[in-house]
């Protein structure tokens, strides 16, 4: 055993260099230079992201406020009222007609949306059209 390593890969079949790499169809080949024999892999090179758009979600309830079952339903889903009191959450929803969570993933929308409309909240979804403010 040698304390040195190779950088370059070489050949298992000759030991020889390898040449340029070429990817078709997903699939990276790179001959050897001196027999030809080709080393093939998946290419596997991160797709660049596309931006994915943020949702604002609005839940609204029956009435001009929220009333103290409508907080208690809230803080079964809402995850910045779970550890919350019901009287507090219910002080924090004053007098508004609705609750709006903003810059929301589309998977975490999609499972307040659902949770929302399953305890009976008239639910609203639509992307934002600004980006959200950075930390």
């Amino acid at each position: 055993m040698t304390n040195e390593y190779e950088t370059e890969p070489r050949c298992p079949r000759c030991g020889g260099a390898f040449g340029d790499s070429t990817v078709e169809r997903g699939i990276v080949s790179t001959p050897c230079r001196e027999c030809g024999y080709v080393m093939q892999a998946i290419y596997c090179a991160p797709l660049p992201l596309e931006p994915q758009p943020v949702w604002r979600l609005c839940m609204k309830w029956r009435g001009s406020s929220a009333t103290v079952k409508d907080a208690a339903l809230l803080r079964q889903f809402i995850p910045d009222f779970k550890d919350l009191p019901i009287s507090q959450v219910h002080q924090r929803l004053g007098g508004h007609s609705e609750l709006t969570l903003r810059w929301l993933p589309k998977r975490v929308m999609r499972e307040l949306r659902d949770a929302a409309e399953a305890r009976g909240f008239q639910v609203e979804a639509e992307p934002e059209e600004e980006e959200p403010p950075s930390s």
